[in-house]
């Protein structure tokens, strides 16, 4: 009988939780539908050998400037506590976005080709 009554205390802590969880698990699967959908239609156009490859390339540089910046979105749930912590978070995310961007502007206007293909598979 203890035990219910334990479970009965943190039933609505549980339910908020799964009302915050649930959006959060369907739009990461709505991405990875979404990405299946743009494979199919890239994989039909007229030129495919061609757009396969550039999508390729572009797809890996913008996954290589989400995916890190991406996993900053998980940072402000659990570190942010006061107006100090958000500030070092948000100087944190700030600086990896430019380096990002900075790793980008090389990519895109270095004209050494071997280069540019030993960037992107890092």
């Amino acid at each position: 009988r203890e035990n219910m009554i334990h479970v009965r205390s943190i039933l609505p802590d549980l339910f908020a939780l799964t009302r915050f969880l649930v959006p959060v698990a369907f739009t990461d699967v709505a991405v990875d539908i979404g990405e299946q959908f743009l494979n199919r239609s890239l994989a039909q156009s007229a030129n495919v050998v061609n757009t396969l490859a550039s999508f390729g390339l572009a797809y890996v540089l913008v996954k290589f400037c989400v995916g890190v910046l991406g996993e900053t979105k998980h940072v402000g749930l659990v570190l942010v506590k006061d107006r100090r912590s958000w500030l070092k978070t948000w100087s944190y995310c700030t600086v990896m976005a430019l380096v990002t961007c900075f790793l980008l502007i090389i990519i895109g206007t270095n004209t050494n080709k071997h280069m540019c293909c030993i960037l992107t598979m890092c």
